[in-house]
């Protein structure tokens, strides 16, 4: 009974990962992270193929074995790609560099072809049990447990790019854009903490460590794959200015100051020199900003971003990061929701309506949004504000 319903379950997210791939074929031509999120999906629906196939059959030969093992050491390899161009602000196809990512699954085609022409069945029984184990055995199963190790390995340093990038998403996010809703990943944060878990399980199940019921996968499996085709297929490249144009943002938003000139001058440093606004320019700027701001409350644009703004003001998107970081001394996002939480509180303390029609009045798309906003710029809740606000009398 548990086998049977491990095969459906298994069965079930390798449907789910067929119909992500399908979906995200359908954006193919849109941007890389479509076209590596259908590859993606497509090792996943194999993947788990493979598991119903591994449940059903008695013993799978050791070439198939490694051909799962090859699969299973790509997916991380290419989530990673997937991601980095999903959170890159200019587009990141794959280049001949990238090959390098591909290294453990390349070596686990080497032992498809190594049990497959060369490996003897009385050499693949013996890794069985079933026979005294010979020289070619030992030489197989010994290079099977380095391979082992170093998927294990490649599994680490994957959840440790793909957290980084996580973790350094929002501050990058707060130089293009007033609002991150449905730009910071949040779904596949969520999703994080199943994945360690998932991770934590399988490498302690696959050392021997511990002895797991196969439904215990195939369900960790099934929310898996249905919670990462769900955040897949609805989420558009986190830079891109619109879910519909392919167009990011400028290059050089995101990282406005360009690297430190060479000691000795030279050609990198002219062109830092160049690449950097005088202090005039950036004053010029930041009068502009604070301008157009103070006279068409710009703020209160539930849709504002460094891209609406530039065209308002006739300046590039790059000069006003650079005038946002240099001059003015804060994010664009910070600059902007500082100003929502000030008008905020003058509707809080004169107004009877209610925190969500004041959350929508003053430029933030939802509750949750402006409720974490005040609590980090005014730290206390909307309500907490307007008790004391009236408390305090005029």
């Amino acid at each position: 009974m548990g086998e049977t319903l491990s095969q459906v379950l298994y069965a079930a997210s390798a449907g789910a990962a067929v119909l992500g791939a399908l979906l995200m074929m359908r954006r193919w031509s849109l941007a890389f992270a479509y076209r590596s999120g259908t590859a993606l999906f497509v090792l996943l629906s194999l993947v788990l193929g493979f598991n119903v196939i591994d449940l059903s059959a008695e013993r799978l030969p050791a070439w198939a074995i490694q051909i799962s093992g090859m699969l299973t050491s790509a997916v991380f390899p290419t989530a990673w790609l997937y991601l980095r161009d999903l959170t890159s602000d200019t587009p990141r196809p794959l280049n001949r560099r990238d090959a390098r990512h591909f290294l453990v699954p390349v070596l686990f085609a080497v032992h498809v072809i190594w049990a497959f022409a060369f490996l003897s069945p009385r050499s693949e029984a013996s890794l069985w049990g079933v026979g005294e184990m010979d020289a070619a055995a030992r030489v197989f199963g010994g290079t099977g447990v380095v391979l082992q190790l170093a998927w294990i390995g490649q599994i680490s340093v994957y959840s440790w790019f793909i957290a980084r990038e996580l973790l350094r998403l929002p501050g990058r996010l707060r130089r293009a854009f007033a609002s991150m809703s449905g730009r910071d990943l949040a779904g596949l944060r969520g999703l994080g903490g199943l994945v360690l878990a998932h991770l934590v399980i399988v490498v302690l199940a696959s050392l021997g460590l511990i002895a797991v019921p196969e439904t215990v996968f195939a369900l960790l499996g099934l929310a898996l794959t249905f919670g990462l085709a769900g955040f897949a297929v609805a989420q558009a490249p986190v830079f891109q200015l619109t879910p519909d144009a392919p167009r990011r943002v400028e290059p050089g938003v995101v990282n406005p100051l360009p690297p430190v000139p060479t000691s000795d001058g030279g050609a990198a440093g002219e062109k830092y020199a160049r690449s950097l606004l005088d202090e005039e320019r950036l004053t010029r700027i930041a009068n502009r900003i604070h301008g157009a701001f103070a006279n068409e409350a710009l703020h209160l644009d539930p849709n504002l971003s460094l891209s609406k703004l530039s065209e308002r003001v006739g300046v590039s998107e790059n000069h006003l990061s650079q005038t946002f970081t240099r001059k003015i001394g804060e994010s664009f996002f910070d600059f902007v929701n500082t100003r929502r939480i000030e008008a905020a509180k003058a509707l809080l303390a004169e107004s009877d309506d209610s925190v969500v029609d004041i959350a929508i009045a003053v430029g933030f798309n939802s509750r949750s949004a402006f409720y974490k906003a005040f609590n980090a710029f005014a730290a206390m809740t909307p309500a907490a504000f307007r008790e004391a606000a009236r408390a305090a009398g005029p």
